[in-house]
């Protein structure tokens, strides 16, 4: 497992030791952004025994600090599946992240995302600690793909760390 996860993090952070480019600027400070993503994780160890996974929806207001720093506030409604016991549980999530701008081209930037976020109020309460590779396209669109480790609070159930991919859009405004 842990060499699964260091292989997955040297994949994404390979692109780090690129040059960066300075071909195509504009003003990425001091505003405001709303974004919307929804995204698929499963435990690391479902590749072994088929227990968990979880398909979330996220909206997030974030604040542009400067060109390459940014924090986000994000609000997950998170549907938990466990398969060997066949149930659903729903959660609502809400943390911090911060994102660093890694990476730009004329085309796409690549983002380092760690993130932070604990359950509201619900009989299953977790924490989940996230680190991400986000590629955002000028026009938009962005995909990450990163390591999440859900921490729980309950015995019951045991924490897992998991990885996850996810699809979203963000809107800025000043």
């Amino acid at each position: 497992m842990k060499k699964l996860i260091l292989a997955i993090l040297m994949v994404c952070s390979s692109a780090l030791a690129m040059a960066q480019t300075d071909d195509f600027y504009f003003d990425r400070s001091n505003f405001w952004s709303l974004g919307i993503e929804t995204r698929m994780s499963t435990a690391i160890t479902d590749f072994i025994d088929d227990e968990y996974g979880s398909i979330d929806l996220e909206a997030q207001i974030g604040y542009h600090i400067d060109d390459d720093w940014s924090i986000h506030i994000p609000l997950t409604l998170s549907n938990n599946i466990f398969y060997e016991t066949r149930t659903f549980v729903e959660q609502i999530y809400l943390g911090i992240s911060a994102e660093y701008r890694a990476l730009e081209r004329s085309d796409y930037s690549m983002f380092i995302v760690p993130k932070i976020q604990s359950t509201l109020g619900n009989r299953w309460g977790a924490m989940s600690y996230d680190l991400g590779f986000k590629f955002e396209w000028r026009q938009n669109p962005y995909v990450t793909c990163g390591v999440r480790y859900i921490d729980t609070y309950k015995s019951a159930i045991k924490s897992k760390p998991c990885i996850y991919f996810s699809f979203g859009f963000r809107f800025g405004f000043k």
